[in-house]
């Protein structure tokens, strides 16, 4: 009798550390929602998943744990859509059980996908939220199917571009001091906290574009300058420190669904320079164009690999490296205080366009951080954070209200979380 083999996978560069680090309280999900003109229909909408979970046979992996390193095994569970009721980015990876890395829920007119970072990352899970909202509103409306961009072969989706770019190069030990933390207490049975801020994007275009930066770094030095606004004169020895993760895809081609990412970093010293939007955008300015460049990127992820190749590390039982692991992510995570994510333009076909209000997303952290997108010009600016204390994203909510005083500002926030 013939035995079906079960494929599996190794673990991509960047998902190698999150299993290790995931908590209660840092759960390494994000969420991408869609919102539409009418409620959810939810057989349509487990029909429309159904087929778009046959579009993307990699979401359909489980995460596993070897002797050596951890690993995604091809699965049959089958992924049901289910009413909004868990809390906002809660855990999907559970070490002693076989389930699917990502969910998908409705609530009212909204369309939900939450993912585990170690099955992809924000452009894959984009990815996979367009075609769903495609099949649904076909199903829904008689609208025909629309090549969205992104037909590839399962064996491109499936690439690890990490290792297709990777070369051999001496490991570059860049020491970075440790970050202004924003500290306070936090909220209760480790929940993540969201104020959402929903605006004209040609507002804020025109912003940059008037302080000649592109949108990326006029929000880059907005979210430094609320954060630096209220910092205690005893802590502004330490640097306010902005993690950006950057989509490798814009700069080696790959049709990968599985994290391509990089992060960079941005530094601003509040001791030693003056403050103001125009300085902090100098120095956004000069960083960018210093890190976002081909070659530069390249020696981030090589780095690891690089590591990762080593004879020792790679016969070191798992339940070491997951200390080493631990440890490692704690120091970096020591190195910046917040972190923006640019998710960029959504675009859908024109005949889908008229029953989509808007996209959004946001991500669990242990920090703050604020994830944009953007659809037609409705642009979404997602701030989730595990403190009570909501005071650097009044400030940049006021800041941003400037430019549109139509903003509207959503929360899941109660108010005795205060």
């Amino acid at each position: 009798m013939n035995q079906i083999r079960t494929k599996w996978n190794k673990l991509d560069n960047a998902a190698k550390l999150f299993p290790t680090a995931s908590t209660r309280a840092e759960t390494h999900v994000f969420r991408f929602s869609c919102e539409l003109t009418e409620p959810i229909e939810p057989e349509r909408l487990q029909a429309a998943l159904d087929e778009t979970a046959r579009c993307f046979p990699t979401f359909g992996y489980v995460l596993r744990r070897g002797v050596f390193w951890y690993y995604l095994e091809e699965s049959r569970l089958h992924p049901e859509v289910m009413p909004e009721q868990r809390p906002l980015c809660a855990r999907l990876y559970r070490p002693r059980a076989k389930t699917l890395l990502y969910a998908v829920s409705y609530y009212g007119c909204t369309i939900n996908l939450e993912v585990y970072h170690v099955l992809t990352d924000g452009t894959g899970a984009m990815h996979f939220l367009r075609t769903l909202v495609m099949k649904y509103l076909a199903r829904a409306y008689d609208i025909p199917e629309e090549n969205l961009g992104y037909e590839t072969a399962h064996t491109s989706m499936a690439d690890d571009s990490f290792r297709r770019y990777s070369h051999r190069a001496p490991i570059k030990r860049t020491e970075r001091p440790n970050a202004y933390q924003l500290r306070g207490a936090k909220l209760s049975e480790s929940r993540t906290g969201l104020i959402r801020g929903t605006m004209s994007s040609r507002a804020l275009l025109d912003a940059a574009h008037e302080k000649k930066v592109t949108l990326t770094a006029y929000l880059s030095a907005c979210i430094i300058a609320a954060i630096g606004e209220d910092m205690p004169l005893r802590a502004r020895k330490k640097p306010v420190v902005l993690d950006i993760p950057v989509n490798l895809r814009n700069y080696f081609a790959s049709d990968s669904v599985r994290n391509f990412f990089t992060p960079i970093y941005v530094s601003y010293d509040f001791s030693r320079r003056d403050g103001t939007l125009d300085d902090i955008l100098a120095v956004v300015t000069e960083t960018f164009a210093r890190e976002l460049d081909r070659d530069k990127l390249a020696e981030h992820f090589c780095a690891f690999l690089a590591l990762e190749e080593n004879p020792i590390a790679r016969i070191t039982p798992l339940h070491l490296k997951d200390i080493v692991m631990r440890t490692v992510y704690h120091n970096t995570i020591k190195g910046y205080s917040a972190t923006l994510s640019n998710i960029g333009i959504v675009r859908m076909p024109a005949a889908f366009a008229p029953y989509i209000r808007s996209f959004h997303v946001c991500n669990a952290t242990n920090k703050l951080q604020a994830c944009v997108c953007s659809f037609g010009d409705r642009l979404s600016i997602s701030v989730t954070s595990c403190f009570t204390d909501t005071a650097v994203q009044r400030r940049l909510f006021r800041r941003l209200r400037e430019l549109d005083s139509d903003l509207v500002i959503e929360t899941n926030l109660l108010d005795d979380d205060a």
